[in-house]
């Protein structure tokens, strides 16, 4: 998957400064692309886990109608 992101001069510059601030924090060298990926993978895993609630969801409700047609 290819993932095209526009990011502005001044964005870059306060992920910049925010990974710098992370780096101090922690000692870990974190780059503005880390950040953004783990951004990413977070973002596609809160998506991940909405659409298994969502199916969860869905299953519990047709289960329900199914048992009160069937007169249970």
């Amino acid at each position: 998957m290819k993932l095209i992101l526009k990011i502005s001069t001044h964005d870059f510059l306060e992920l910049d400064e925010l990974c710098e601030s992370v780096k101090n924090a922690t000692n870990e060298k974190i780059t503005v692309t880390n950040y953004i990926e783990l951004m990413i993978q977070e973002e596609l895993k809160m998506k991940h886990e909405i659409k298994n609630n969502l199916k969860y969801c869905y299953l519990e409700k047709s289960e329900e109608i199914i048992h009160e047609l069937n007169g249970f």
